[in-house]
């Protein structure tokens, strides 16, 4: 039997034989090469699962995607459905379903193509409108069918593994294309397109992400309930996976309409069964960020706060010295968003509580700091934000590092000792768990509040705009209004608080990043990185910086030297020896 090696050269080689093949062919004659491709992954996952993903990888440097819209693009949407062309796309189809399943570098580089517009294109034409899934004789329309399912398996897995990709798939009216299917009559169908918009949509828009109970019910009794009753903990009929299901459900969840429909429907016991027997971390994780996100909605929050079976599988969790970082974190927000319920329904139980102490309102009496809020996503900003402020005198508590430990407790200390929090306004502030626990709890706390805009387009809706109202927002994301806007929350600290703030005049400023290098292009900036480090290729993340990113890091490079070398090293992916001096001399000197 071949080795992987031997399988992913094998398809590299049908993959450069497809890409040769006249646009005529394609239309005209079945090409074997095409299914081929596909016999080499399935060979290679027999060998070994996790090989599928190496796989995936070479082929996507060696033409994968341009052989998928070369397939895709040779025959026009009313004829997609005639032979021999229908067996050519549907292999194509099948083989892009598969490997954007197994690769993140597939799932990037699809979003980088036109893919989604081709697929968006196609289910915007008359013959795939859903009502076409069923022949006029009642027969199943098993050809649509199948290209409806791989269609929105691709765009699914693509947005799943790179959520950035929303922004493309927004772009070219994804969402639009895809709300009609929810209305079909096939569940599977149906399934996909809310999991496809649960992770393109905007959670705070009802049009999109409200779901109605019938579906509501129709995943957690038809599909998430198998699939954890499954010894594989894969669904029998429609194939899902207890994480995936889990990770799309979450992400539903984030509209609070959804969070009760899901609540009154039970789906509380069948998320416990997954944490009392989790078959793989990511199950457990998924898992309780889903009762962590349950557990915002007010009127969930009595529901949940009611369950004992919910309160001693979290208490059970508090003394366990295995689980992640990020599980840790998860239970101890749920504890932190439900203490007062538990409380609640234990006292009126008679039951000492024995809940963590940690978890109160009672907000200390010393304001040590003003406290930074953000989401990672918006790090470099915020650590910009941090340096102005300490450099005019004023103290700040801002998590660099990422804490460790009983992470909930660190933060609710730095909430009630701060004498105000900045918000760092985003679409990924408002769409994390731990931002909203942060922010709410700063509320209760009733601390003073600074929302500051982090990134331009975005409007506060739901939970995040009840929260700061009609506040004023400084806008940060522009550096042609950073400082005039610095100066304004500077000057609303000295106000508001007894900081004795320095003028700017009598304090050395933060180094300021070179000019001109916004207007980098993302390929500008891999040419420049290539030279600089005496690189032939520059692999992710590294190849996904443009110049406002490299003037960002070479910003932080002067203000925050010890966290920048650690991320260059971490995130980026530097880790060779002489790449890395070339790369760090090569930022100094900028």
């Amino acid at each position: 039997m071949a080795t992987v090696d031997e399988l992913i050269d094998k398809a590299i080689g049908l993959v450069h034989n497809v890409l040769n093949v006249s646009d005529e062919d394609l239309r005209t004659k079945v090409i074997d090469d095409i299914k081929e491709i596909n016999t080499a992954y399935q060979d290679v996952k027999k060998i070994k699962y996790t090989d599928r993903e190496k796989l995936a990888d070479a082929l996507a440097k060696e033409g994968l995607i341009d052989m998928f819209c070369k397939v895709h693009s040779a025959q026009t949407a009313d004829k997609f459905f005639e032979e021999p062309f229908l067996t050519n796309a549907k292999k194509a189809k099948g083989n892009m379903w598969n490997l954007s399943d197994a690769s993140n570098e597939v799932s990037e580089r699809i979003g980088k193509s036109d893919i989604y517009e081709m697929l968006v294109k196609n289910l915007n034409a008359p013959e795939f409108h859903y009502s076409k899934m069923k022949n006029k004789d009642g027969t199943e329309n098993k050809s649509l069918i199948y290209s409806m399912k791989a269609d929105l398996g691709i765009m699914m897995n693509s947005l799943r593994r790179v959520p950035k990709n929303k922004y493309k798939f927004r772009e070219v009216k994804g969402i639009e294309a895809v709300v009609p299917l929810i209305k079909s009559t096939f569940l599977i169908v149906k399934t996909k397109a809310i999991f496809t918009l649960a992770y393109a949509g905007d959670p705070d828009d009802t049009t999109i992400l409200k779901s109605t109970s019938a579906n509501i019910e129709f995943i957690i009794k038809k599909i998430l309930e198998p699939a954890v009753e499954s010894e594989t903990h894969v669904g029998k009929r429609y194939s899902f996976s207890v994480e995936e299901v889990l990770e799309s459900v979450h992400l539903m969840a984030m509209n609070d309409d959804n969070s009760l429909k899901m609540v009154e429907l039970g789906i509380l016991d069948v998320v416990l069964n997954v944490v009392d027997d989790p078959h793989k971390d990511k199950e457990l994780y998924f898992a309780l960020k889903l009762v962590w996100r349950l557990s915002f909605a007010a009127k969930n929050k009595k529901i949940l706060g009611q369950s004992e079976r919910l309160f001693k599988t979290l208490k059970k969790l508090t003394s366990k010295t295995d689980l992640t970082l990020e599980n840790k974190n998860a239970v101890d927000g749920a504890w932190m968003e439900l203490s007062d319920s538990f409380k609640e329904y234990l006292d009126s139980k008679l039951v000492k509580s024995d809940l963590p102490d940690k978890y109160g309102v009672e907000t200390k009496m010393s304001s040590a700091h003003c406290m930074i809020s953000y989401s990672w996503a918006n790090q470099q900003l915020a650590l910009r934000i941090k340096e102005e402020l300490r450099s005019r005198n004023i103290p700040v508590w801002m998590d660099v590092e990422k804490m460790e430990g009983d992470v909930l407790t660190k933060m609710a200390d730095a909430v009630e000792s701060s004498f105000a929090v900045i918000i760092c306004l985003s679409d990924a502030y408002k769409d994390s768990s731990a931002c909203r626990s942060e922010a709410s709890y700063a509320y209760k706390c009733k601390k003073q509040l600074i929302p500051v805009m982090m990134e331009a387009d975005f409007a506060p809706k739901g939970w995040l705009g009840l929260l700061v109202g009609t506040s004023l927002y400084y806008n940060l994301f522009r550096d042609s209004e950073f400082d005039m806007s610095i100066e304004k929350i500077i000057g609303f600290i000295s106000k508001e608080s007894e900081i004795k703030v320095e003028s700017a005049s009598v304090t050395n400023s933060a180094p300021k990043p070179a000019s001109g290098l916004e207007l980098w292009t993302n390929e500008k900036t891999t040419d420049w990185l290539k030279n600089q480090m005496n690189i032939t290729e520059v692999l992710r993340p590294l190849s996904n910086l443009d110049g406002k990113a490299l003037k960002e890091l070479q910003y932080l490079l002067k203000s925050q030297p010890e966290f920048t070398i650690n991320f260059i090293r971490t995130e980026l992916g530097v880790k060779e020896p002489i790449e890395f001096l070339h790369l760090l001399g090569s930022l100094r000197n900028l």
